[in-house]
């Protein structure tokens, strides 16, 4: 049950991130780009946007398996940090607006989901992985 348990909630975890990538920054490459350079002011965005394309899909995938699960929870991690740095700046925001209010829960989301990551980096991706068994064997 444990095993079972386990590879659901990196599933859980991980669907975020792959879905982002597939369903919205692969598909609308362009708008994302846009958004990227016009609204977050990212240097280099295109760089950027591939590079968060391959950290988000292999970083998901290496953690939904438990392949390698520290590498990958790692480069979510630092996926997260810019991201949330760069694009939910809530403290440019006066304290009273609606924007600051929604750019602060979701600044905190994201610290949350950071701190799985964490969990994951110092405690590994748990039974049912692929990483559990190579160390069993």
């Amino acid at each position: 049950m444990a095993a079972i348990l386990s590879f659901l909630g990196r599933l859980m975890l991980c669907s975020l991130f792959f879905l982002m990538a597939v369903r919205n920054y692969i598909p609308d490459f362009k708008g994302t780009l846009d958004q990227w350079e016009n609204e977050f002011h990212v240097p280099h965005a295109r760089y950027l946007l591939i590079a968060a394309i391959l950290v988000m899909t292999t970083g998901s995938v290496s953690i939904i398996l438990g392949y390698r699960a520290r590498f990958g929870a790692f480069l979510l991690f630092v996926f997260l940090g810019a991201a949330t740095y760069l694009a939910h700046r809530f403290w440019e925001f006066p304290p009273e607006s609606v924007k600051y209010r929604d750019e602060m829960i979701i600044f905190l989301k994201n610290v949350a989901i950071a701190g799985a990551m964490v969990f994951i980096i110092a405690n590994g991706p748990g039974r049912g992985s692929l990483d559990a068994i190579r160390r069993e064997t």
